[in-house]
């Protein structure tokens, strides 16, 4: 969908200098794995929206810039944050604890008005009116009933503003005259799209998510750490990545030791598979482990960026 807005009008984008942007912002958007159908855990899902809709503002924000038509606006990012249905009627909830509302409410004079208004605001959140139900009245909660509302009047969900804001940081002297591939491995789904978000638009850079998901792997390749490593590896030897952002931990599992695949164990396992690539830690957390296996440098889930440019710059020497 966004990649075939980026062919429509990829002439005007390329007249303003962002074609390369908007071709990786739209490949983000476009592919599957960064799609939160499917996730059924909150915190998971709304992770993953919040940074799918950081990709979407950008978009939208070059769509501006090369004047080129908005795209429509995800009910993801408003429906997912809708209130859970309550099994009783948001009235009924409202009398059992605001019953004292509905007698103030009805006068004419202002402060009547005002309670009268919260009350009917609070009708809205049956699920969130009661303390043993609370789950915080969160600003994006409102926005998801409030864009619900307009568009049951026929009208558009709301839109922030697009400006050069809502892009990363460009570094002007990046030139990468070689094509590189640039491979990131991580269990989370959202620290693979901020690291990709904060290098989109560099020249002959391209970026492929490596999603690894411990229990899934088990599954299918058995509790064999080495069994899991090797799959691994072959499922980026098609890539072939000239740079390799790994995380730390490649699970949240309280697992012992023993039987999880982390990021240091991987490092000699793609060292002989991929004998010229650069390795790059991309953790949160200590590069202590790292360290042990001859890997020095830290991306911090894309907020430090030169490993990254040092290793371009070795690529194109």
């Amino acid at each position: 969908m966004y990649s075939q807005i980026v062919e429509s009008y990829g002439k005007k984008f390329d007249s303003y200098g962002i074609k390369k942007m908007a071709v990786d912002l739209a490949t983000i958007l476009d592919n599957p794995i960064f799609s939160h159908e499917g996730i059924t855990d909150y915190w998971t899902g709304s992770e993953l929206i919040e940074g799918r809709q950081k990709v979407f503002n950008a978009f939208c924000a070059i769509c501006l810039k090369a004047v080129v038509p908005l795209p429509d606006v995800e009910e993801a990012y408003y429906r997912f944050y809708l209130p859970k249905p309550s099994d009783d009627k948001p009235d009924e909830l409202i009398k059992q604890r605001f019953g004292q509302l509905e007698k103030k409410g009805r006068g004419k004079n202002k402060k009547n008005a005002k309670v009268e208004i919260l009350r009917r605001f609070l009708s809205l959140f049956p699920s969130m009116i009661l303390e043993e139900k609370n789950e915080q009245l969160k600003s994006k909660v409102i926005l998801a009933v409030l864009n619900m509302e307009l568009i049951g009047m026929g009208e558009q969900p709301l839109r922030q503003g697009y400006d050069d804001s809502c892009l990363p940081k460009m570094r002007e002297h990046l030139n990468s005259f070689k094509k590189i591939q640039v491979v990131i491995i991580d269990d989370r789904l959202d620290e693979i799209l901020n690291t990709m978000f904060q290098m989109i638009g560099w020249p002959n850079v391209t970026f492929v998510p490596i999603h690894y998901q411990e229990q899934k792997w088990k599954t299918q390749y058995g509790v064999d750490i080495e069994a899991r490593a090797q799959a691994l590896c072959e499922r980026i030897i098609s890539h072939q990545p000239d740079i390799i952002l790994i995380d730390k931990d490649l699970s949240d599992s309280w697992e012992t030791e023993a039987v999880r695949l982390t990021g240091p164990k991987l490092v000699p396992y793609l060292r002989n598979h991929f004998p010229t690539a650069y390795l790059l830690g991309n953790t949160g957390g200590t590069m202590d482990d790292f360290h042990n296996v001859d890997v020095l440098e830290n991306c911090q889930k894309g907020r430090n960026l030169d490993p990254i440019l040092h290793a371009i710059r070795r690529h194109n020497r």
